[in-house]
């Protein structure tokens, strides 16, 4: 064989795995996820609004993840948000399980003293409340509420499931209006796969103004959310870089290749502040964005003489 004939056959070769490498990813789902996030950014925002759009951009550029924004005054009703669909909630609908418990207390058909026993089935990963409780212990709804809430309790939350409903809790979502979240599955089960809950921060920004006004459930009953949801761990992430002293009645969700928080920053100037983040390449890198994406907001509004735009 001559050398051009092998020349050409190695050449052949080449373009032929080079098209095969390019097929295998262009039509993987990460890719093609990733794809679609980049392909629904759309930066919106009030024309007056004191932040640093630029800088916000280009931090939210650098996140090595799908990285979904929002904010919101409480005094101004000013907004700003870079992608309001659907994310993996990875532990977000937490606040939307509690108020659908709420509701139910408010309507006679649960009672915060009523027990629930502990089954095997959603002993769950993610439980630090409920890692080491025994198989069959009785525990309240209150205490249920409690603990989903201020240790983020995957077992907790599991058994709330369990006894308001899965559909249920669904009709309620859909019902309020939330048109991006769903529950799909419980949460931290080993046969759970790959099925993700989803919510949108769209939607936890709609819930949490609600709540901020008492619109959510009834005035007393979005007080005692609110006081539950301040206690909700602070895990290093909306809250770094900001005052010790800042209060915030807020929900984290974490999993392989997500982070997410949100909630009410009550700041001089109160504001709702949710990050979501997907299919993170880098969790250091990530986080960290989160972290930055706070802090600006927070110098922004708090001092509108930090940065000019």
């Amino acid at each position: 064989m001559s050398t051009n004939r092998k020349l050409f056959l190695v050449l052949i070769c080449f373009l032929l795995l080079a098209g095969a490498t390019y097929y295998t990813i262009t039509n993987s789902a990460k890719y093609k996820s990733e794809e679609q996030h980049k392909n629904n950014i759309q930066v919106t925002h009030t024309v007056d609004t004191p932040l640093p759009y630029p800088l916000l951009n280009n931090v939210i550029a650098q996140s090595g993840a799908g990285c979904s924004v929002y904010y919101k005054s409480l005094t101004s009703g000013d907004v700003f948000y870079n992608y309001s669909g659907q994310m993996p909630a990875a532990g977000m609908l937490r606040p939307f399980i509690l108020a659908r418990a709420m509701n139910e207390i408010k309507a006679g058909d649960l009672h915060p003293d009523d027990k629930l026993k502990v089954i095997a089935q959603n002993k769950a990963e993610g439980s630090p409340a409920f890692k080491d409780i025994p198989i069959g212990t009785e525990v309240t709804i209150s205490t249920l509420l409690d603990k989903m809430i201020t240790a983020n309790d995957n077992t907790a939350t599991n058994m709330l499931i369990d006894v308001l409903g899965q559909d249920e809790i669904n009709g309620y979502i859909k019902e309020k209006g939330y048109a991006d979240t769903v529950l799909n599955s419980k949460l931290g089960l080993k046969d759970s796969g790959e099925v993700y809950n989803y919510t949108s921060v769209n939607d936890l920004v709609n819930f949490f103004t609600s709540l901020y006004n008492n619109k959510c459930v009834t005035p007393d009953a979005d007080k005692a959310m609110l006081e539950l949801l301040v206690k909700s761990p602070k895990a290093g992430k909306l809250e770094a870089l900001l005052p010790k002293e800042i209060k915030m009645a807020h929900q984290v969700g974490e999993a392989k290749g997500i982070i997410n928080d949100g909630g009410i920053i009550y700041a001089r100037d109160p504001y709702i502040l949710v990050v979501m983040t997907d299919h993170s390449v880098d969790t250091d890198r990530t986080l960290k964005t989160v972290n930055q994406i706070s802090s600006i907001i927070h110098n922004a509004v708090t001092d509108k003489e930090v940065f000019k735009k």
